[in-house]
């Protein structure tokens, strides 16, 4: 079932309840009132015709001022029967009554004084009258069938205008709902025209102040990322599987020249020696590729806890230094910095933030003369500011901007130092992960500061 037309039958079930309700306690409330003035009828009508045929030398005035009023006032199948206090029935405007009662019931009305009750359509109402020191027990019926007459007019009335106003709602309604939704059809519309071809379309978010501008503008928030990860997916696809080519490429290459004719043990130890220094840079440029599909997981949040900087970037020494040996690596903390522990905490993996603090601290070594890096760690109003500086060949500013992408390296790089570029790229990707941010600082012939910006718990 369509939202529309569910929505329609909903908001016509609700508002013809609410009618059916109203319409029955208009009904019920018609009833009492009918029933009450009519009993009032009745017991105005049996005291005039007491008065007029029973007393009547004591209330001639009394006809005089009532009985204009009263011509009109003769009830359908009316009774009106009177008696005295021994229960003798001493008048009776019918010859022969067919009210019933004994004289338990007239000792119940002389103890209430004033008794009413229907029996089918036929309403009854039984009161004392006194006159004097005679009390008398004065029993009237009949049938309202002027009051039942227009109660059912009411009825027929209640029950047409409420199959009209639910045929009327139901139509609004649809139509409400109709126009309601036109927007979603909208956005449906424009949805089913994106696909993974043209991710670069964008549905209309109109002046976002409604729901459904709102969910078109979280939408096209959705579509960028998606446009990113499949950018992202197909740069690395491409560059991944150029630069996996070229190592195997050359492995392959030294395998068949060394297959082509014997050789001497020194020209296959030679060739064993290459292939395990290519082997190496392949796993490195895998390992490099791993960990930078890796870095995309947005579920490793989840997996975030309180990790120490220093311990990550003690950690990250300790490993490069036991690859390379020859780099010299200095680390300084502010002096400035208290001996809170917080202020070097923060939420994340700190075996990611190694991985990155390595890399920036390999390429630092690796492009410096000396094979030197100085690391600098302070912290000011919750953030941590940890720089790498090298005294290297420096990046140009014109490509500073594309650094940190993948498989990029600076015009000036190659030939000076092996690498494949994605260094620099699974460094900013671990620290976007950790809602950081990291600057550069660049000139040619001077090195290059590279600046990571981290939010402690502190």
């Amino acid at each position: 079932m369509k939202v529309q037309t569910r929505l329609t039958l909903r908001f016509g079930i609700i508002v013809a309840s609410v009618l059916m309700l109203f319409s029955i306690g208009v009904y019920l409330f018609a009833e009492r009132y009918r029933a009450i003035e009519f009993y009032e009828r009745i017991e105005r009508r049996a005291r005039f015709s007491f008065k007029l045929n029973l007393l009547q030398n004591e209330v001639n005035k009394d006809i005089e001022d009532v009985i204009g009023h009263r011509l009109n006032s003769v009830l359908v199948d009316e009774q009106i029967l009177v008696f005295d206090k021994d229960d003798k029935l001493i008048y009776s405007n019918v010859e022969k009554p067919t009210l019933a009662y004994n004289a338990a019931f007239l000792d119940e009305i002389r103890l209430q004084e004033k008794l009413a009750k229907s029996i089918g359509e036929v309403q009854m109402v039984g009161f004392v009258h006194e006159i004097g020191e005679q009390a008398y027990v004065i029993l009237a019926s009949g049938h309202d069938e002027f009051g039942f007459s227009k109660l059912q007019n009411l009825r027929y009335t209640l029950i047409v205008s409420f199959l009209i106003s639910v045929a009327l709602i139901l139509f609004l309604g649809f139509i409400y709902a109709k126009q309601a939704l036109e927007p979603l059809r909208k956005l449906m519309n424009q949805i089913a025209e994106i696909y993974d071809g043209n991710l670069s379309l964008r549905v209309d978010e109109g002046k976002r102040s409604d729901e459904f501008e709102q969910l078109a503008m979280q939408f096209n928030q959705m579509l960028i990322r998606l446009q990113a990860a499949f950018d992202t997916q197909k740069n690395f696809v491409a560059s991944a599987s150029h630069e996996l080519r070229t190592p195997l490429a050359a492995i392959r290459s030294q395998l068949q020249v060394t297959l082509s004719k014997d050789r001497t043990p020194e020209e296959y130890r030679s060739t064993l020696q290459s292939l395990f220094e290519d082997t190496e840079a392949f796993i490195r440029l895998t390992t490099g590729l791993l960990q930078l599909a890796q870095s995309d997981v947005e579920t490793q949040r989840q997996l975030f806890q309180p990790c120490r900087i220093d311990e990550a970037l003690f950690s990250a020494q300790e490993e490069l230094l036991r690859l390379r040996p020859s780099f010299r690596i200095h680390l300084k903390f502010d002096e400035a910095m208290s001996d809170d522990e917080t202020e070097l905490t923060v939420l994340g993996s700190e075996a990611l933030l190694s991985t990155a603090f390595q890399n920036l601290m390999e390429n630092g070594c690796k492009f410096s003369p000396d094979h030197t890096i100085h690391i600098s760690v302070a912290h000011q109003n919750g953030q941590l500011s940890i720089g790498f500086k090298d005294n290297g060949i420096g990046i140009p500013a014109e490509e500073q901007s594309s650094i940190f992408n993948p498989f990029h390296r600076a015009s000036n790089a190659i030939g000076y130092a092996n690498g494949h570029g994605i260094g620099l790229s699974i460094c900013q990707k671990i620290v976007q992960l950790h809602s950081g941010s990291i600057s550069l600082q660049s000139n040619i012939g001077h090195g290059s500061l590279f600046i990571v910006h981290l939010t402690t718990i502190a």
